[in-house]
This record gives structure tokens, C-alpha cells and sequence, in this order.
């Protein structure tokens, strides 16, 4: 998966999210013995990946509503919340 960092806040560290593209390619790491990547083994192996619902457009909204952007959170996903302790401040 892709991600994205942006630069330094007001407390002194940058903030990182990991985002999903359409038409990503998918990667999957698992180990071969040496013996076996010289038979040419055949293995099995589970593959998950993520797909946007055709109902809602991965926007998670009932069909016929509206969206509203959140109070809490404004939109960001997150919530900072900073508090004073013994040390400083803590956010």
C-alpha cells in the first residue's frame, strides 16, 4: 500500500496515513527453501486485498443519504487531543 507523510506539526512530528490506490499492484512476500525454487515447487498461499463496495463507493453512507462532515473530527479521521502532565505538554 501507498502512504503518505506530512511535515513536521506544532509538536514536532510529522504525521503519516497509509492510503489505498485503485489499480495498485499487489505484493505478497513468502520464503522458498533452495531446494525448492530449484524443483520449481508449486505452494498455495491465501491472497486478501481491499475493494471499494459498488453500493456505497467506500464512502460507508446508506443509499440516499447525505454526507455530513463529522464535528469531532472535522473530516481529518483524527482527533488531537493535548494535555498537561508533570513533564509538559502531551499531545
Amino acid at each position: 500500500m501507498g502512504g503518505f507523510c506530512r511535515g513536521m506539526d506544532s509538536t514536532g512530528f510529522g504525521t503519516c496515513r497509509s492510503t489505498v490506490t485503485k489499480g495498485q499492484d499487489i505484493q505478497y512476500d513468502f520464503s522458498l527453501t533452495f531446494s525448492e525454487a530449484i524443483f520449481e515447487i508449486e505452494k498455495e498461499f491465501d491472497l486478501s486485498h481491499l475493494e471499494t463496495c459498488e453500493v456505497c463507493s467506500g464512502t460507508g453512507a446508506k443509499i440516499g443519504s447525505k454526507m455530513k462532515i463529522c464535528s469531532t473530527c472535522d473530516g481529518r479521521g483524527q482527533v488531537m487531543r493535548t494535555e498537561q502532565t508533570p513533564f509538559g505538554l502531551f499531545s
